[in-house]
């Protein structure tokens, strides 16, 4: 069975794996807003320091993707900030009612 799917804009399970001489890399799969399945990874001389490194990149990389449009927005109010958005980059009136 497989496994399931991330559920969008969250962060999966963060592995730490130790080579060289004191350093650890960190590696976590991510469910972006598109539904794109991503990869994080960092290393650092700590595994918590390496740990943190994901996770702080993942957050702002959601942050960067705006408050606008969420994982739990309905069709309908996606397709008004769509309407809204072509409006602005001045669309002939046909275009924008189409």
């Amino acid at each position: 069975m497989p496994r399931p799917q991330l559920p969008i804009g969250t962060l999966g399970e963060i592995s730490t794996t130790e080579f060289g001489k004191r350093r650890v890399r960190a590696r976590a799969r991510y469910r972006d807003l598109t539904g794109k399945t991503r990869q994080l990874e960092a290393t650092s001389t700590s595994a918590t320091a390496a740990r943190r490194a994901p996770e702080r990149t993942f957050s702002q990389r959601m942050a960067a993707a705006g408050d606008l449009i969420t994982p739990s927005m309905r069709v309908a109010a996606l397709a008004e900030v769509w309407v809204a958005e072509i409006a602005q980059f001045s669309r002939s009136p046909q275009t924008v009612a189409q």
